[in-house]
């Protein structure tokens, strides 16, 4: 099984290196609007603007697309994408990555994410199966539980896997409110692969 990652550290970091996993292009993402932006950058269909580059992929320049990296996605059995925040921010045309454009001090409007399921329903077309995961949803954290149920119930209405992290671990697993503890990281990664590797995914 061949798969291709779209989400953060909390996706990529466990299945780096795992049988099958496509060579992305750098830069984490946290919403269904900067995964589609994402698919569709390597697909050639639009060109990001170096401008937006460090908001968008943390780098000075956007990076190179190569055969290598289209033909991961293009080839991939499945796409897990990792669907965390409602909040989108959009600049030039672009969507950001909130962290990278706040850690830089970028000003611009951040909106609720109100398409969620057009936009789920439009990376479905994009690719033969799509697999979601949610935020870990810790006490206390109002906001990010109330966001992962809306996934998780937009991925029921249109048929699609959704992994919940928090099945797996809980807050002492984890460094802080969003990164797992080193040792947990293959734990998950091992349970992302089992739910992958599921006829039904």
């Amino acid at each position: 099984m061949r798969f291709y990652v779209i989400g953060s550290c909390r996706v990529h970091g466990p299945l780096r290196g795992r049988p099958g996993y496509g060579k992305p292009v750098v830069g984490y993402t946290h919403t269904t609007k900067e995964a589609i932006q994402r698919v569709r950058h390597i697909r050639g269909e639009i060109v990001i603007a170096h401008s937006v580059a460090p908001y968008v992929f943390s780098r000075e320049r956007t990076p190179v697309v190569t055969a290598a990296h289209r033909r991961a996605l293009n080839d991939a059995d499945v796409m897990l994408v990792e669907v965390c925040s409602a909040k989108e921010m959009q600049y030039m045309g672009f969507w950001l990555n909130l962290n990278y454009a706040q850690n830089r001090e970028l000003h611009a409007p951040v909106q609720e994410a109100a398409e969620l399921e057009r936009d789920l329903r439009a990376l479905m077309r994009m690719v033969p199966r799509l697999v979601v995961v949610t935020h870990v949803d810790l006490p206390g954290i109002e906001d990010r539980a109330r966001f992962s149920d809306r996934v998780r119930s937009a991925c029921e209405k249109l048929d699609i896997p959704v992994f919940s992290p928090a099945d797996h671990v809980g807050p002492d697993d984890m460094l802080d409110a969003n990164h797992y503890k080193p040792d947990v990281v293959r734990q998950i990664g091992d349970r992302l692969m089992e739910f992958l590797c599921k006829p039904e995914t």
